[in-house]
């Protein structure tokens, strides 16, 4: 088999079921066996959408989502999406061409050239690989999903000179077993325990890392009577009317208030990032504190660590909770509940905003996933619009911020949860980024909804500049008729003018894509 056949049958080893990407005249090869593998392959409109929709699929599911990116422009195309997966903790799989090993890059004006096209991603990946042999492909992949299943979930780059794609190499092993992720030190575990157990006013604060531990969060939550706040990466890991559950909350003074006067504080999977407390830019706690992450290097971000706990977020609370469980037993407790819903209710929201979020809340069941760009209307919902299911609100408004991300993250979230209902929702600058991908959306006839905020321009720019005292200046972009390009596109098309319309229009379905114009 040749090296580009070994790499297909073994991503399909390692349960990978769907790839976005852009063949080249690089790449060719690589698509030469695709059709013997269950593998989907999604063609974008830009490398950059190929990137995102591979991002959006890894948030929606859990598993890594796969690129194919050609030399050069391929991959420089993709790389702020990539910036934005890993600032967010995503893992995806980028897999690109590169020039033959034997053109060591002089500047000579080959096709597709970069310097070093490895020494560009290093900067937004976990690791990056070069294959010069075929015999390297399994350890790659292998080393590749250790890093999704055992460490911090970032991207990693296996770049494949073209010349090594052609060539014969061992036949598909099998996928490598799982790795094993860090384990609590025990004794950090009874460190928590003892301060947890003598704690008057614990609170408890979760982050993406933890995302997939609501079960063990909840447990632990109930035992030390805590609320629980989370960033935005952790909407949903905690059902929307869960008494303890005290919200995305943690840029609100009365939410800080709370946890600064905490004697304890259990963070789980947070490096607690500005993005998460802006406008803060640091989280105040007088208490002690014990983080639980499985990226050491986070405990020197934040509140100083009281009590380090390396590892896995479930496993650490899993842990925690039977150590407590001996020393607190159950009891009626109501304080956190009460102590979470004093910060809910003291907090308020921008009206204006309001009137389409809950009307938009309203028309949509649990089993919707929103895909959220960088936009006014989004800002205020990352706080006040509820989720009851992990890995529902997908957005790009923490870490890198790049606006575009909506269209092309909603696509990767349809093709791995095709029974969920989909919606993006995008400001009508950042559509304009990545639009053409809306005709990906309708050859491959994906049902989205993809809800426009129109305030004819950089709204929030443009508030900022005059907050600031300065004249808003190229902040006023003119949007495109969104009918007829939507039409254009093959794609349905609402205009809603009034709140009060939006949740009739969600009602109606529709088996194509639909874009849903909102008059801000």
């Amino acid at each position: 088999m040749t090296c580009a056949e070994t790499l297909l049958k073994l991503l399909e080893a390692y349960g990978v079921d769907t790839v976005f990407g852009i063949p080249g005249v690089h790449t060719v090869e690589l698509y030469r066996g695709l059709p013997d593998v269950d593998i989907r392959h999604v063609t974008p409109r830009h490398e950059q959408g190929a990137a995102f929709m591979a991002d959006g699929y890894a948030r929606a599911s859990g598993r890594p989502g796969v690129c194919f990116l050609i030399t050069g422009p391929g991959v420089t195309n993709a790389v702020t999406a990539m910036g934005q997966s890993y600032a967010d903790s995503v893992p995806v799989l980028v897999i690109s061409s590169v020039n033959p090993l034997i053109e060591n890059p002089k500047g000579e004006g080959r096709l597709h050239e970069l310097r070093d096209q490895q020494a560009l991603s290093e900067q937004v990946t976990a690791v990056t690989m070069t294959i010069a042999d075929p015999d390297q492909i399994p350890d790659a992949l292998a080393r590749a999903f250790a890093i999704f299943d055992s460490a911090r979930p970032r991207p990693v780059h296996i770049e494949i000179p073209t010349d090594v794609f052609a060539m014969t190499g061992p036949a598909p092993v099998k996928a490598s077993a799982p790795f094993q992720t860090p384990v609590a030190d025990p004794d950090s575990i009874e460190a928590a325990t003892q301060l947890l157990a003598a704690a008057d006013r614990p609170v408890f604060v979760i982050g993406g890392g933890a995302v997939d531990a609501g079960k063990e969060i909840l447990a632990v939550a109930e035992r030390i009577d805590a609320p629980v706040y989370h960033t935005i990466a952790a909407k949903g890991v905690l059902a929307s009317d869960e008494p303890l559950n005290a919200g995305a909350l943690l840029f609100a003074d009365e939410a800080r208030a709370q946890i600064n006067d905490a004697d304890a504080v259990l963070i789980a999977g947070s490096e607690l990032a500005p993005t998460d407390l802006w406008p803060y830019d640091d989280l105040e706690v007088q208490g002690k504190t014990i983080r639980i992450d499985i990226e050491s290097r986070n405990f020197e971000f934040g509140p100083e660590t009281g009590v380090a706990i390396h590892a896995d977020a479930a496993a650490a609370l899993a842990a925690l909770d039977d150590k407590l469980s001996k020393v607190m037993p159950d009891g009626a407790r109501r304080r956190g509940a009460i102590r979470a819903s004093e910060v809910r209710d003291a907090v308020t929201f921008d009206e204006n905003f309001q009137r389409w979020l809950l009307p938009l809340r309203a028309a949509l069941d649990e089993s919707t996933v929103l895909a959220c760009d960088s936009t006014q209307i989004v800002y205020v919902g990352n706080a006040s619009f509820p989720m009851s299911r992990p890995r529902s609100w997908l957005t790009s408004v923490t870490g890198y911020g790049t606006l575009g991300y909506a269209l092309p993250a909603a696509i990767g979230a349809f093709y791995s949860r095709p029974n969920d209902r989909i919606i993006c929702l995008v400001g009508d600058g950042g559509f304009q980024f990545t639009s053409p991908e809306l005709m990906t959306a309708s050859q491959n006839r994906v049902a989205i909804d993809i809800i426009v905020w129109n305030n004819s321009g950089y709204g929030e720019i443009r508030d900022s500049m005059l907050r600031q005292g300065v004249a808003p200046e190229g902040v006023d972009v003119a949007p495109p008729d969104f009918e007829l390009f939507a039409r254009a596109c093959h794609c349905d098309y609402r205009k809603v003018t009034a709140p009060e319309q939006l949740g009739s229009v969600l009602g109606e379905a529709c088996s194509t894509p639909r874009v849903i114009e909102l008059i801000a």
